[in-house]
């Protein structure tokens, strides 16, 4: 499968030192997990090679991790140690991250009790396109909801 990033590459690039190469910052600016490493080497202009460097780099420091991009055919499923309760702290910090989408994180956990392929949410459209990949990111990124393999 193809790669990208699946951290939070905004709050990766502010976690950089201050004399940090321009081109991993340019990297880290351009990545998200929509994006697989040749459309950022494209976008970017930095080479494979490169990006596979940088990747390794910052996977190694834990400042990201590498996963797939996220796509239709991606299939997620709420992780199994996922915390439901409602006065749980990724509940309220989901809540507060998403005040002003119209869900909250019991619905939100419950597009993912059974695995769903991402392109059957966006069809059921429980929300508007834009917000259920925010949510969905969001829960990913925090390990809240994990990607199956399916190959």
């Amino acid at each position: 499968k193809r790669a990208g990033f699946g951290a939070n590459t905004r709050a990766g690039a502010r976690a950089v030192p201050d004399d940090a190469s321009p081109m991993l910052l340019r990297l880290l600016r351009a990545a998200t997990p929509l994006r697989s490493f040749h459309e950022l080497s494209v976008e970017t202009g930095i080479a494979m090679p490169m990006i596979f460097k940088l990747a390794m780099h910052l996977a190694k420091w834990h400042r990201m991790r590498v996963v797939p991009p996220l796509t239709e055919e991606s299939v997620f499923c709420a992780h199994p140690d996922a915390p439901l309760g409602p006065s749980a702290a990724a509940a309220t910090d989901f809540d507060a991250a998403f005040s002003k989408v119209p869900i909250a994180y019991a619905q939100a956990m419950r597009l993912f009790s059974a695995p769903q392929r991402f392109g059957d949410l966006l069809r059921a459209q429980q929300l508007p396109a834009r917000k259920l990949v925010q949510v969905t990111v969001y829960l990913w990124q925090r390990r809240v909801v994990e990607e199956l393999p399916t190959s």
